[in-house]
């Protein structure tokens, strides 16, 4: 596996995220979107995942 590679989630509904945590506990997550989000805040979590 890549450590290096970064995702982002996008999601419009709240269990995917607690199934996400209860399947995979020792991911750091740092960029999981829940919608509805504006496109400029997408944007900027995007941004600052890629910078991070």
């Amino acid at each position: 596996m890549d450590g290096s590679v970064k995702v982002c989630f996008l999601t419009a509904f709240e269990i995917y995220y607690r199934e996400f945590r209860k399947m995979f506990p020792t991911i750091d997550v740092r960029a999981f979107i829940r919608k509805p989000v504006s496109i400029s805040s997408r944007v900027s979590q995007v941004n600052s995942t890629i910078e991070s």
